[in-house]
């Protein structure tokens, strides 16, 4: 398995920042790679929401399947993501912090067989 984790901290509330990123048809806005995100479920965010998220790799891109497992506004986000080449489970914390809030995200990839020599 192969871990990424990253931190930022952004000068708005919890709540604000909580609802605009659990809204993954925002990913284009804050993910460099995304190249576009669409909301596949109908109804309001929650448990079971589905998105599409089109990720742009060095050699063609990639087409990301997630669905969130854990929505528990505005403290946690849990998304668990597949493709062709790896599976991935994205947790994204949320915290009040001096400057507004601070994200601590960790991605979780679990690369299929075949690439996992090549990582």
């Amino acid at each position: 398995m192969t871990v990424l984790l990253e931190t930022a901290d952004v000068r708005r509330p919890v709540e604000e920042v909580f609802a605009y990123v659990s809204d993954f048809t925002t990913t284009t806005e804050w993910d460099a790679t995304a190249l576009s995100a669409t909301k596949l479920t109908p109804g309001e965010l929650g448990v079971r929401t589905e998105f599409e998220v089109v990720c742009a790799l060095p050699v063609g891109s990639i087409n990301l399947r997630y669905r969130i497992a854990a929505f528990e506004p505005p403290n946690r986000l849990e998304l668990e993501g597949s493709c062709r080449f790896f599976n991935i489970r994205d947790t994204i914390t949320f915290a009040p912090s001096k400057r507004g809030t601070r994200i601590d995200y960790r991605a979780e990839f679990d690369f299929k067989s075949l690439l996992r020599p090549l990582i």
